[in-house]
This record gives structure tokens, C-alpha cells and sequence, in this order.
């Protein structure tokens, strides 16, 4: 449906503008710190791939790939979390109670479950934290994409296009090209 490729367009769009963000920060890590979240983002995954029925050998000779792929992933993630907050703290951007109860209502339709049930889940693994950490992504993430300015850059940005979605240049293009064949005859 049109709601659906809209939907998806915003969020590749997103994922654009966040992925552009990281790729031009050059601030570094401290190895032990990486080494750190490596770790736990490889444990974590031993651990999704284990509740699904994974085999300790299969874990075993997966580590290497697990920990390439965590790594990679975990390092733009660190470098997300710390541009975002930046922005967040410079544009004033606050997670308010209100927020907390729309991302509360929003997780409910999601999980269908009532907000008391959630709420117990989050306390029992001590979220609220990390609920509070997501809310105020979404909000940073939010005035990104309310706030940026798009350019368009390729090799087609000179042409001018009308209203029918022809290309004038092409016309006057071809039309010269007949003048200019007409004058050599």
C-alpha cells in the first residue's frame, strides 16, 4: 500500500542520515572499552543463539564470526549513541513523563499487554534506564529528520526537469544536435 512504501521510505531515509552521521565522526575508542562492548555484544548473541536451540559446538565455531560481526556492528552503535546524545544535549532534547507514557502505550499495542504488565517487565530487568536511553533516540532521531536538509548529489542534478517530468536539457540537447547536423550538410 502507498502508507506501507511511505513508511518504508522514511525509514531508509533514516537509516540514511544516521549511517552518514557515524561514517563522518573520526573520534576514537579506547581498545579496552571496545573490547568491553565486543564482548557483550557476543554474548549476547551466544545467548539468542543458544535460546533458539543452538548447539555449544555450533556456538563454539560460530565465535568468530559472531565476534566479527558484533564488532562491527557494536562500534557504529557506540559511535550512534554518543553522536546522538551530543545532539540531544546541545538542542535541549528531554525525555518527559509524557514520553514515557506514549512509548509505554506504543510498546503495549506492539506486545499487546497491558501498560502494568510491561512496566513489571521493565522494572524486573531494570529498563526503565534503557527505556528512558530509547526514548530519547527516538526523539534525537526525530529532529534529525525534522531539521535536515536534503541534497540530492549525482551526475543528474544539473537537469532541469518540467512539470511532465521530461528533461528541457535533453530537448534543447536534441534540438541543437538537429541545427548542428543541419549547418554541417
Amino acid at each position: 500500500t502507498e502508507q506501507e512504501a511511505e513508511s518504508a521510505a522514511h525509514q531508509e531515509f533514516e537509516k540514511e542520515l544516521i549511517s552518514e552521521l557515524i561514517d563522518a565522526s573520526s573520534f576514537e575508542f579506547p581498545e579496552a572499552f571496545m573490547d568491553r562492548q565486543r564482548e557483550r555484544a557476543k554474548h549476547r548473541a551466544q545467548q539468542q543463539l543458544a535460546q533458539y536451540g543452538a548447539s555449544v559446538d555450533f556456538l563454539e565455531e560460530q565465535s568468530a564470526e559472531i565476534e566479527k560481526t558484533t564488532g562491527e556492528e557494536i562500534e557504529r552503535t557506540v559511535r550512534w549513541t554518543i553522536i546522538s546524545e551530543a545532539i540531544a544535549d546541545a538542542e535541549e532534547i528531554e525525555v518527559t513523563e509524557a514520553d514515557f507514557q506514549q512509548h509505554i502505550e506504543q510498546l503495549c499495542m506492539h506486545y499487546q499487554t497491558t501498560p502494568q504488565d510491561l512496566m513489571k517487565s521493565v522494572r524486573d530487568r531494570n529498563g526503565l534506564a534503557a527505556m528512558g536511553a530509547e526514548i530519547l533516540n527516538i526523539k534525537t532521531t526525530q529532529f534529525l529528520l525534522d531539521n535536515a536538509d536534503v541534497t540530492c548529489v549525482g551526475d543528474d542534478t544539473d537537469a532541469d526537469v518540467d512539470d511532465d517530468g521530461s528533461n528541457s536539457d535533453d530537448e534543447k540537447s536534441a534540438g541543437d544536435d538537429e541545427k548542428s547536423a543541419g549547418d554541417n550538410e
